[in-house]
């Protein structure tokens, strides 16, 4: 397993075996503890093994140990964590706030311990059967440990061709699971139990006496989170976009940095190519024009600019296979992305913020009681009447879309967004799946505004940590996301409908506490930043390229069996003779994800 992950940059290698039993670390020190970290670790008959940021840690020295507070600081974590497993056994995991997994094998009862931190930027993969149980936060040495036995999770596959996720759980491959945020695996005379030790919405409302109350404490976690993810031996440095939440991340590690002496560094992707007539004026194709002001507002961060002018769209989703093992929803944004580690690691960049989980905690828009209940009324009215389609149509509600064809000659509702091949939706009964899981293709579900909002801060859902680690661990680069802080996180989820959205006014909570924090030009936007726009240029450009890999698919049975290759084909000659056709972008994104797709089947399937 060691061997599958010696390409990455760590600084240390060690590993523990007792019988028939082992446990092994690659270390990265980042935090001020880590220089005395050396993991696996044995102290009694308790050995750990862990990656960590532990951002609690005064709070668990004081309940913990009578080290004084000049001691704490050369403590590392595994010491901390095999502590806090002395006195609360597995109920541990509900105690530790932070980025982190851990296995801890208990010799004494016998009984092993692996769990994953709550909302972080960690990832935990396993594969349980009769003759072993192997577990790793990188894929890569679960798949070295299957090698010539690997089998494709062709369900999940479907998933990310159709945006579906299936069964969060599962991975591209079969018997290799992931381990969800906030759960954890205990292990026992050969019995597994799986449990999840934090449930996000059980989180009580915060009732205050005026709405100005809210301000205080909402800035108090924001600033909390954002400086315990700076705790980096080497420089820090954000993604910004034009938004709220990347733009609050950033500053408020511009001030810490100023209280330090220290300049900011930013990255901001832009387009090389002028796509701004396939979007909206509501769309910011170009989020420099916020950027670049915010960072002179804040008088200590630096923009940089990244247009990825001579980036490959086609390495990229190579590059990105490479790093991460499956193909990606968001294939089509690898690029950039990789071309901010890419300048960060070239400037000795440590740890990276962004903002990503933002838009459903620090800068949730609220929703109007009176609008909600205007729309289920109308919605009811429409679907009793007798012409209830007809008038659909005419309210603009688009409901006749959400009935599902009956008949296979039919379109299908992914038909549009997917290159997915009708005989392999056929065959693994799609429609039925998808039923059964109570997805809508059609993307047409009216939930009530928090169950939106519950299904992007379920933890039970969430993969981006994952996604983030495996960039980081190939660029050597912690990535934290302090909008998934778990505190700050209860705390957004607490506070009252009434106080996001306030006055007619969405967002009331961020825009009135930001106030003087960030300028007024990005508070009162009214555009919506999106990156990759010119994304059906940069596919022109290689468009050669990518039509002589599709006809290298066509030679290939499985490739035809999984993707619709002539779909495919149609796409790209679209794409190649109209880039700037508003469809273009759209295009862009579903072509890319089934080309990276054909590429995973190519690698994996033989």
């Amino acid at each position: 397993m060691k061997q599958d992950v010696n390409a990455l940059p760590f600084d240390q290698a060690s590993e523990w075996v007792v019988s028939n039993i082992a446990l092994g670390n690659c270390l990265r020190r980042n935090t001020p503890e880590s220089a005395w970290e050396c993991v696996p670790l044995t102290l009694g008959a308790l050995t750990i093994t862990c990656q960590s940021r532990i951002d609690n840690r005064p709070e668990l020295f004081k309940l913990l140990t009578s080290y004084t507070v000049a001691e704490q600081v050369s403590i590392p974590d595994s010491v901390l964590l095999l502590k806090a497993y002395e006195k609360w056994g597995a109920d541990m995991v509900q105690h530790l706030e932070g980025d982190w997994c851990l296995a801890i094998w208990d010799a004494a009862n016998l009984e092993l311990l692996v769990a994953r931190d709550a909302f972080g930027s960690t990832a935990l993969y396993y594969q349980y059967n009769p003759e072993f149980f192997a577990f790793s936060n990188s894929i890569k040495p679960l798949l070295g440990l299957n090698k010539g036995n690997l089998h494709i999770n062709e369900l999940f596959m479907a998933g990310v061709l159709t945006v579906w996720d299936a069964k969060n759980c599962e991975t591209a491959f079969k018997d290799i699971l992931v381990l969800p945020p906030a759960h954890a695996i205990r292990i026992k005379n050969g019995i597994k139990q799986i449990i999840r030790y934090w449930v996000m919405e059980y989180t009580p409302p915060l009732y205050l006496k005026s709405a100005k109350d809210y301000i205080e404490p909402y800035l108090f976690h924001i600033r909390q989170s954002v400086e315990n993810r700076m705790r980096s031996i080497g420089p820090v440095a954000t993604q910004l976009s034009s938004g709220f939440d990347s733009s609050t991340v950033t500053a408020f590690a511009a001030q810490k940095y100023m209280r330090d002496g220290k300049r900011l560094t930013t990255f901001t992707s832009v387009p090389f190519y002028d796509s701004a007539t396939l979007f909206s004026n509501r769309i910011a194709t170009d989020e420099s024009y916020l950027t670049i002001p915010t960072c002179k507002f804040l008088g200590n961060a630096d923009n940089y600019i990244v247009s990825s002018q001579h980036t490959s769209i086609l390495n990229s989703l190579l590059l990105s296979l490479e790093m991460h093992n499956v193909p990606l929803h968001a294939a089509g944004n690898m690029y950039w992305i990789y071309d901010i580690y890419e300048l960060a690691h070239q400037q000795g960049i440590r740890t990276l913020l962004n903002g990503q989980l933002g838009n459903a905690t620090i800068s949730w828009s609220g929703y109007s009681v009176y609008n909600e209940l205007k729309k289920w009324i109308r919605q009811t009215l429409l679907l009793q009447h007798p012409q209830w389609k007809e008038r659909a149509k005419l309210a603009n509600l688009v409901l006749s879309k959400r009935q599902w064809p009956d008949s296979d000659a039919l379109p299908n509702p992914w038909d549009s967004y997917s290159v997915i091949s009708r005989q392999f939706g056929k065959d693994i009964q799609l429609k039925d799946q998808m039923r059964q899981t109570g997805h809508d293709p059609y993307f047409t579900s009216n939930f009530h505004f928090k169950q939106i909002r519950l299904q992007f801060l379920n933890p039970t859902q969430s993969r981006a940590g994952m996604i983030w680690q495996n960039i980081g661990h190939h660029y050597g680069i912690d990535t934290f996301d302090p909008t998934n802080d778990r505190r700050l996180t209860a705390f957004c989820w607490s506070v009252p409908n009434n106080i996001y959205f306030r006055e007619g006014e969405y967002k009331w909570l961020i825009k009135h506490a930001m106030q003087g924090v960030l300028p007024d030009s990005l508070i009162h936007q009214t555009r919506k930043g999106r990156q990759a726009t010119d994304i059906s240029f940069r596919i022109q450009k290689e468009g050669v390229a990518f039509q002589d890999l599709l006809d290298s698919f066509k030679k290939e049975a499985a490739i035809g069996y999984y993707l619709d290759i002539p779909k495919m084909e149609q796409l790209l000659n679209e794409i190649r003779v109209r880039p700037d056709q508003v469809s273009a972008y759209g295009n862009s994104i579903f072509l890319l994800r089934g080309i990276q797709t054909g590429l995973f089947i190519r690698m994996y399937i033989n």
